[in-house]
């Protein structure tokens, strides 16, 4: 009995992971003003960053480039009150994704007032 719930437990979890893998995730920013795009639960890493970089050019900016992307996990984007930095994580949990999007923000102590903007994960 207890091997059979194993088993069907490892099913269970093999599945979940194998369902994560079209889950892709991207960031673009463009780095003039500093306006952002994201994308989460799509197909392809491709369609991800395609829409990152759209929903970047939207906003209005013109040099929108895919900062990063990855199959699931989460993605937050953080700003400072001045808009001057800017950091995004991309990691499992939203609250690693959050505490990385925080500390890129801050820049080592550089910059202070740094918070959340957006943060998402996929559905995976």
């Amino acid at each position: 009995m207890m091997k059979a719930t194993l088993a069907a437990l490892m099913m269970v979890l093999s599945a979940s992971v194998a369902s994560a893998a079209d889950d892709w995730n991207a960031l673009a920013i463009d780095d003039d003003t500093m306006t952002v795009g994201m994308a989460v639960d799509q197909p392809s890493k491709e369609a991800a960053e395609a829409l990152a970089k759209s929903e970047c050019l939207k906003e209005g900016a013109k040099g929108c480039g895919t900062v990063v992307s990855r199959e699931g996990g989460c993605l937050a984007l953080s700003r400072n009150a001045s808009g001057s930095s800017l950091g995004y994580g991309m990691e499992d949990t939203i609250q690693e994704t959050v505490a990385e999007a925080l500390k890129q923000c801050a820049d080592g102590g550089k910059y202070e007032g740094c918070t959340v903007h957006s943060n998402m994960c996929a559905s995976n």
